[in-house]
């Protein structure tokens, strides 16, 4: 009896540290350059597509496809097939007529590890990688 009602326990510990997580997720996708401790990666077939064809405005034209394109991800509902792991951390959108993938990873501070607690937003590093899925 001890036992399960600490399985209990633990999987309502779990449940809550799953939607933390997606909250701080749902948060990264919705502000991703206000949100604290967090960066973005675009691969270099997304910079291929977002950039611009030359001339005047080239680099506000580059600013303004990317600025496009987290829009997309951000209006994901949290509900969206695409959005599919409970921490909602991944997801697909269509973009110029290419698929685009994204997944946010959790780091430590360091860059280099793994966060011991992704529902800790003041020890997690948040960093978003978008890449076309012919770059897979």
């Amino acid at each position: 009896m001890l036992a399960a009602l600490l399985n209990r326990r633990r999987h309502q510990s779990d449940v809550r540290r799953t939607a933390r997580i997606a909250q701080l997720n749902d948060q990264f996708r919705e502000r991703p350059y206000s949100t604290p401790n967090s960066r973005i990666i675009f691969s270099p077939g997304v910079m291929a597509l977002t950039k611009a064809d030359g001339g005047q405005g080239q680099l506000s034209a580059a600013l303004f496809a990317k600025s496009q394109l987290l829009l997309l991800i951000r209006d994901l509902l949290p509900d969206n097939v695409c959005l599919t792991m409970p921490e909602r951390n991944a997801g697909k959108v269509v973009y110029l007529g290419e698929e685009v993938v994204f997944f946010i990873a959790y780091l430590a501070q360091d860059l280099y590890s793994a966060a011991s607690d992704p529902s800790d937003p003041n020890t997690t590093i948040r960093i978003m990688t978008l890449r076309l899925v012919s770059e897979e």
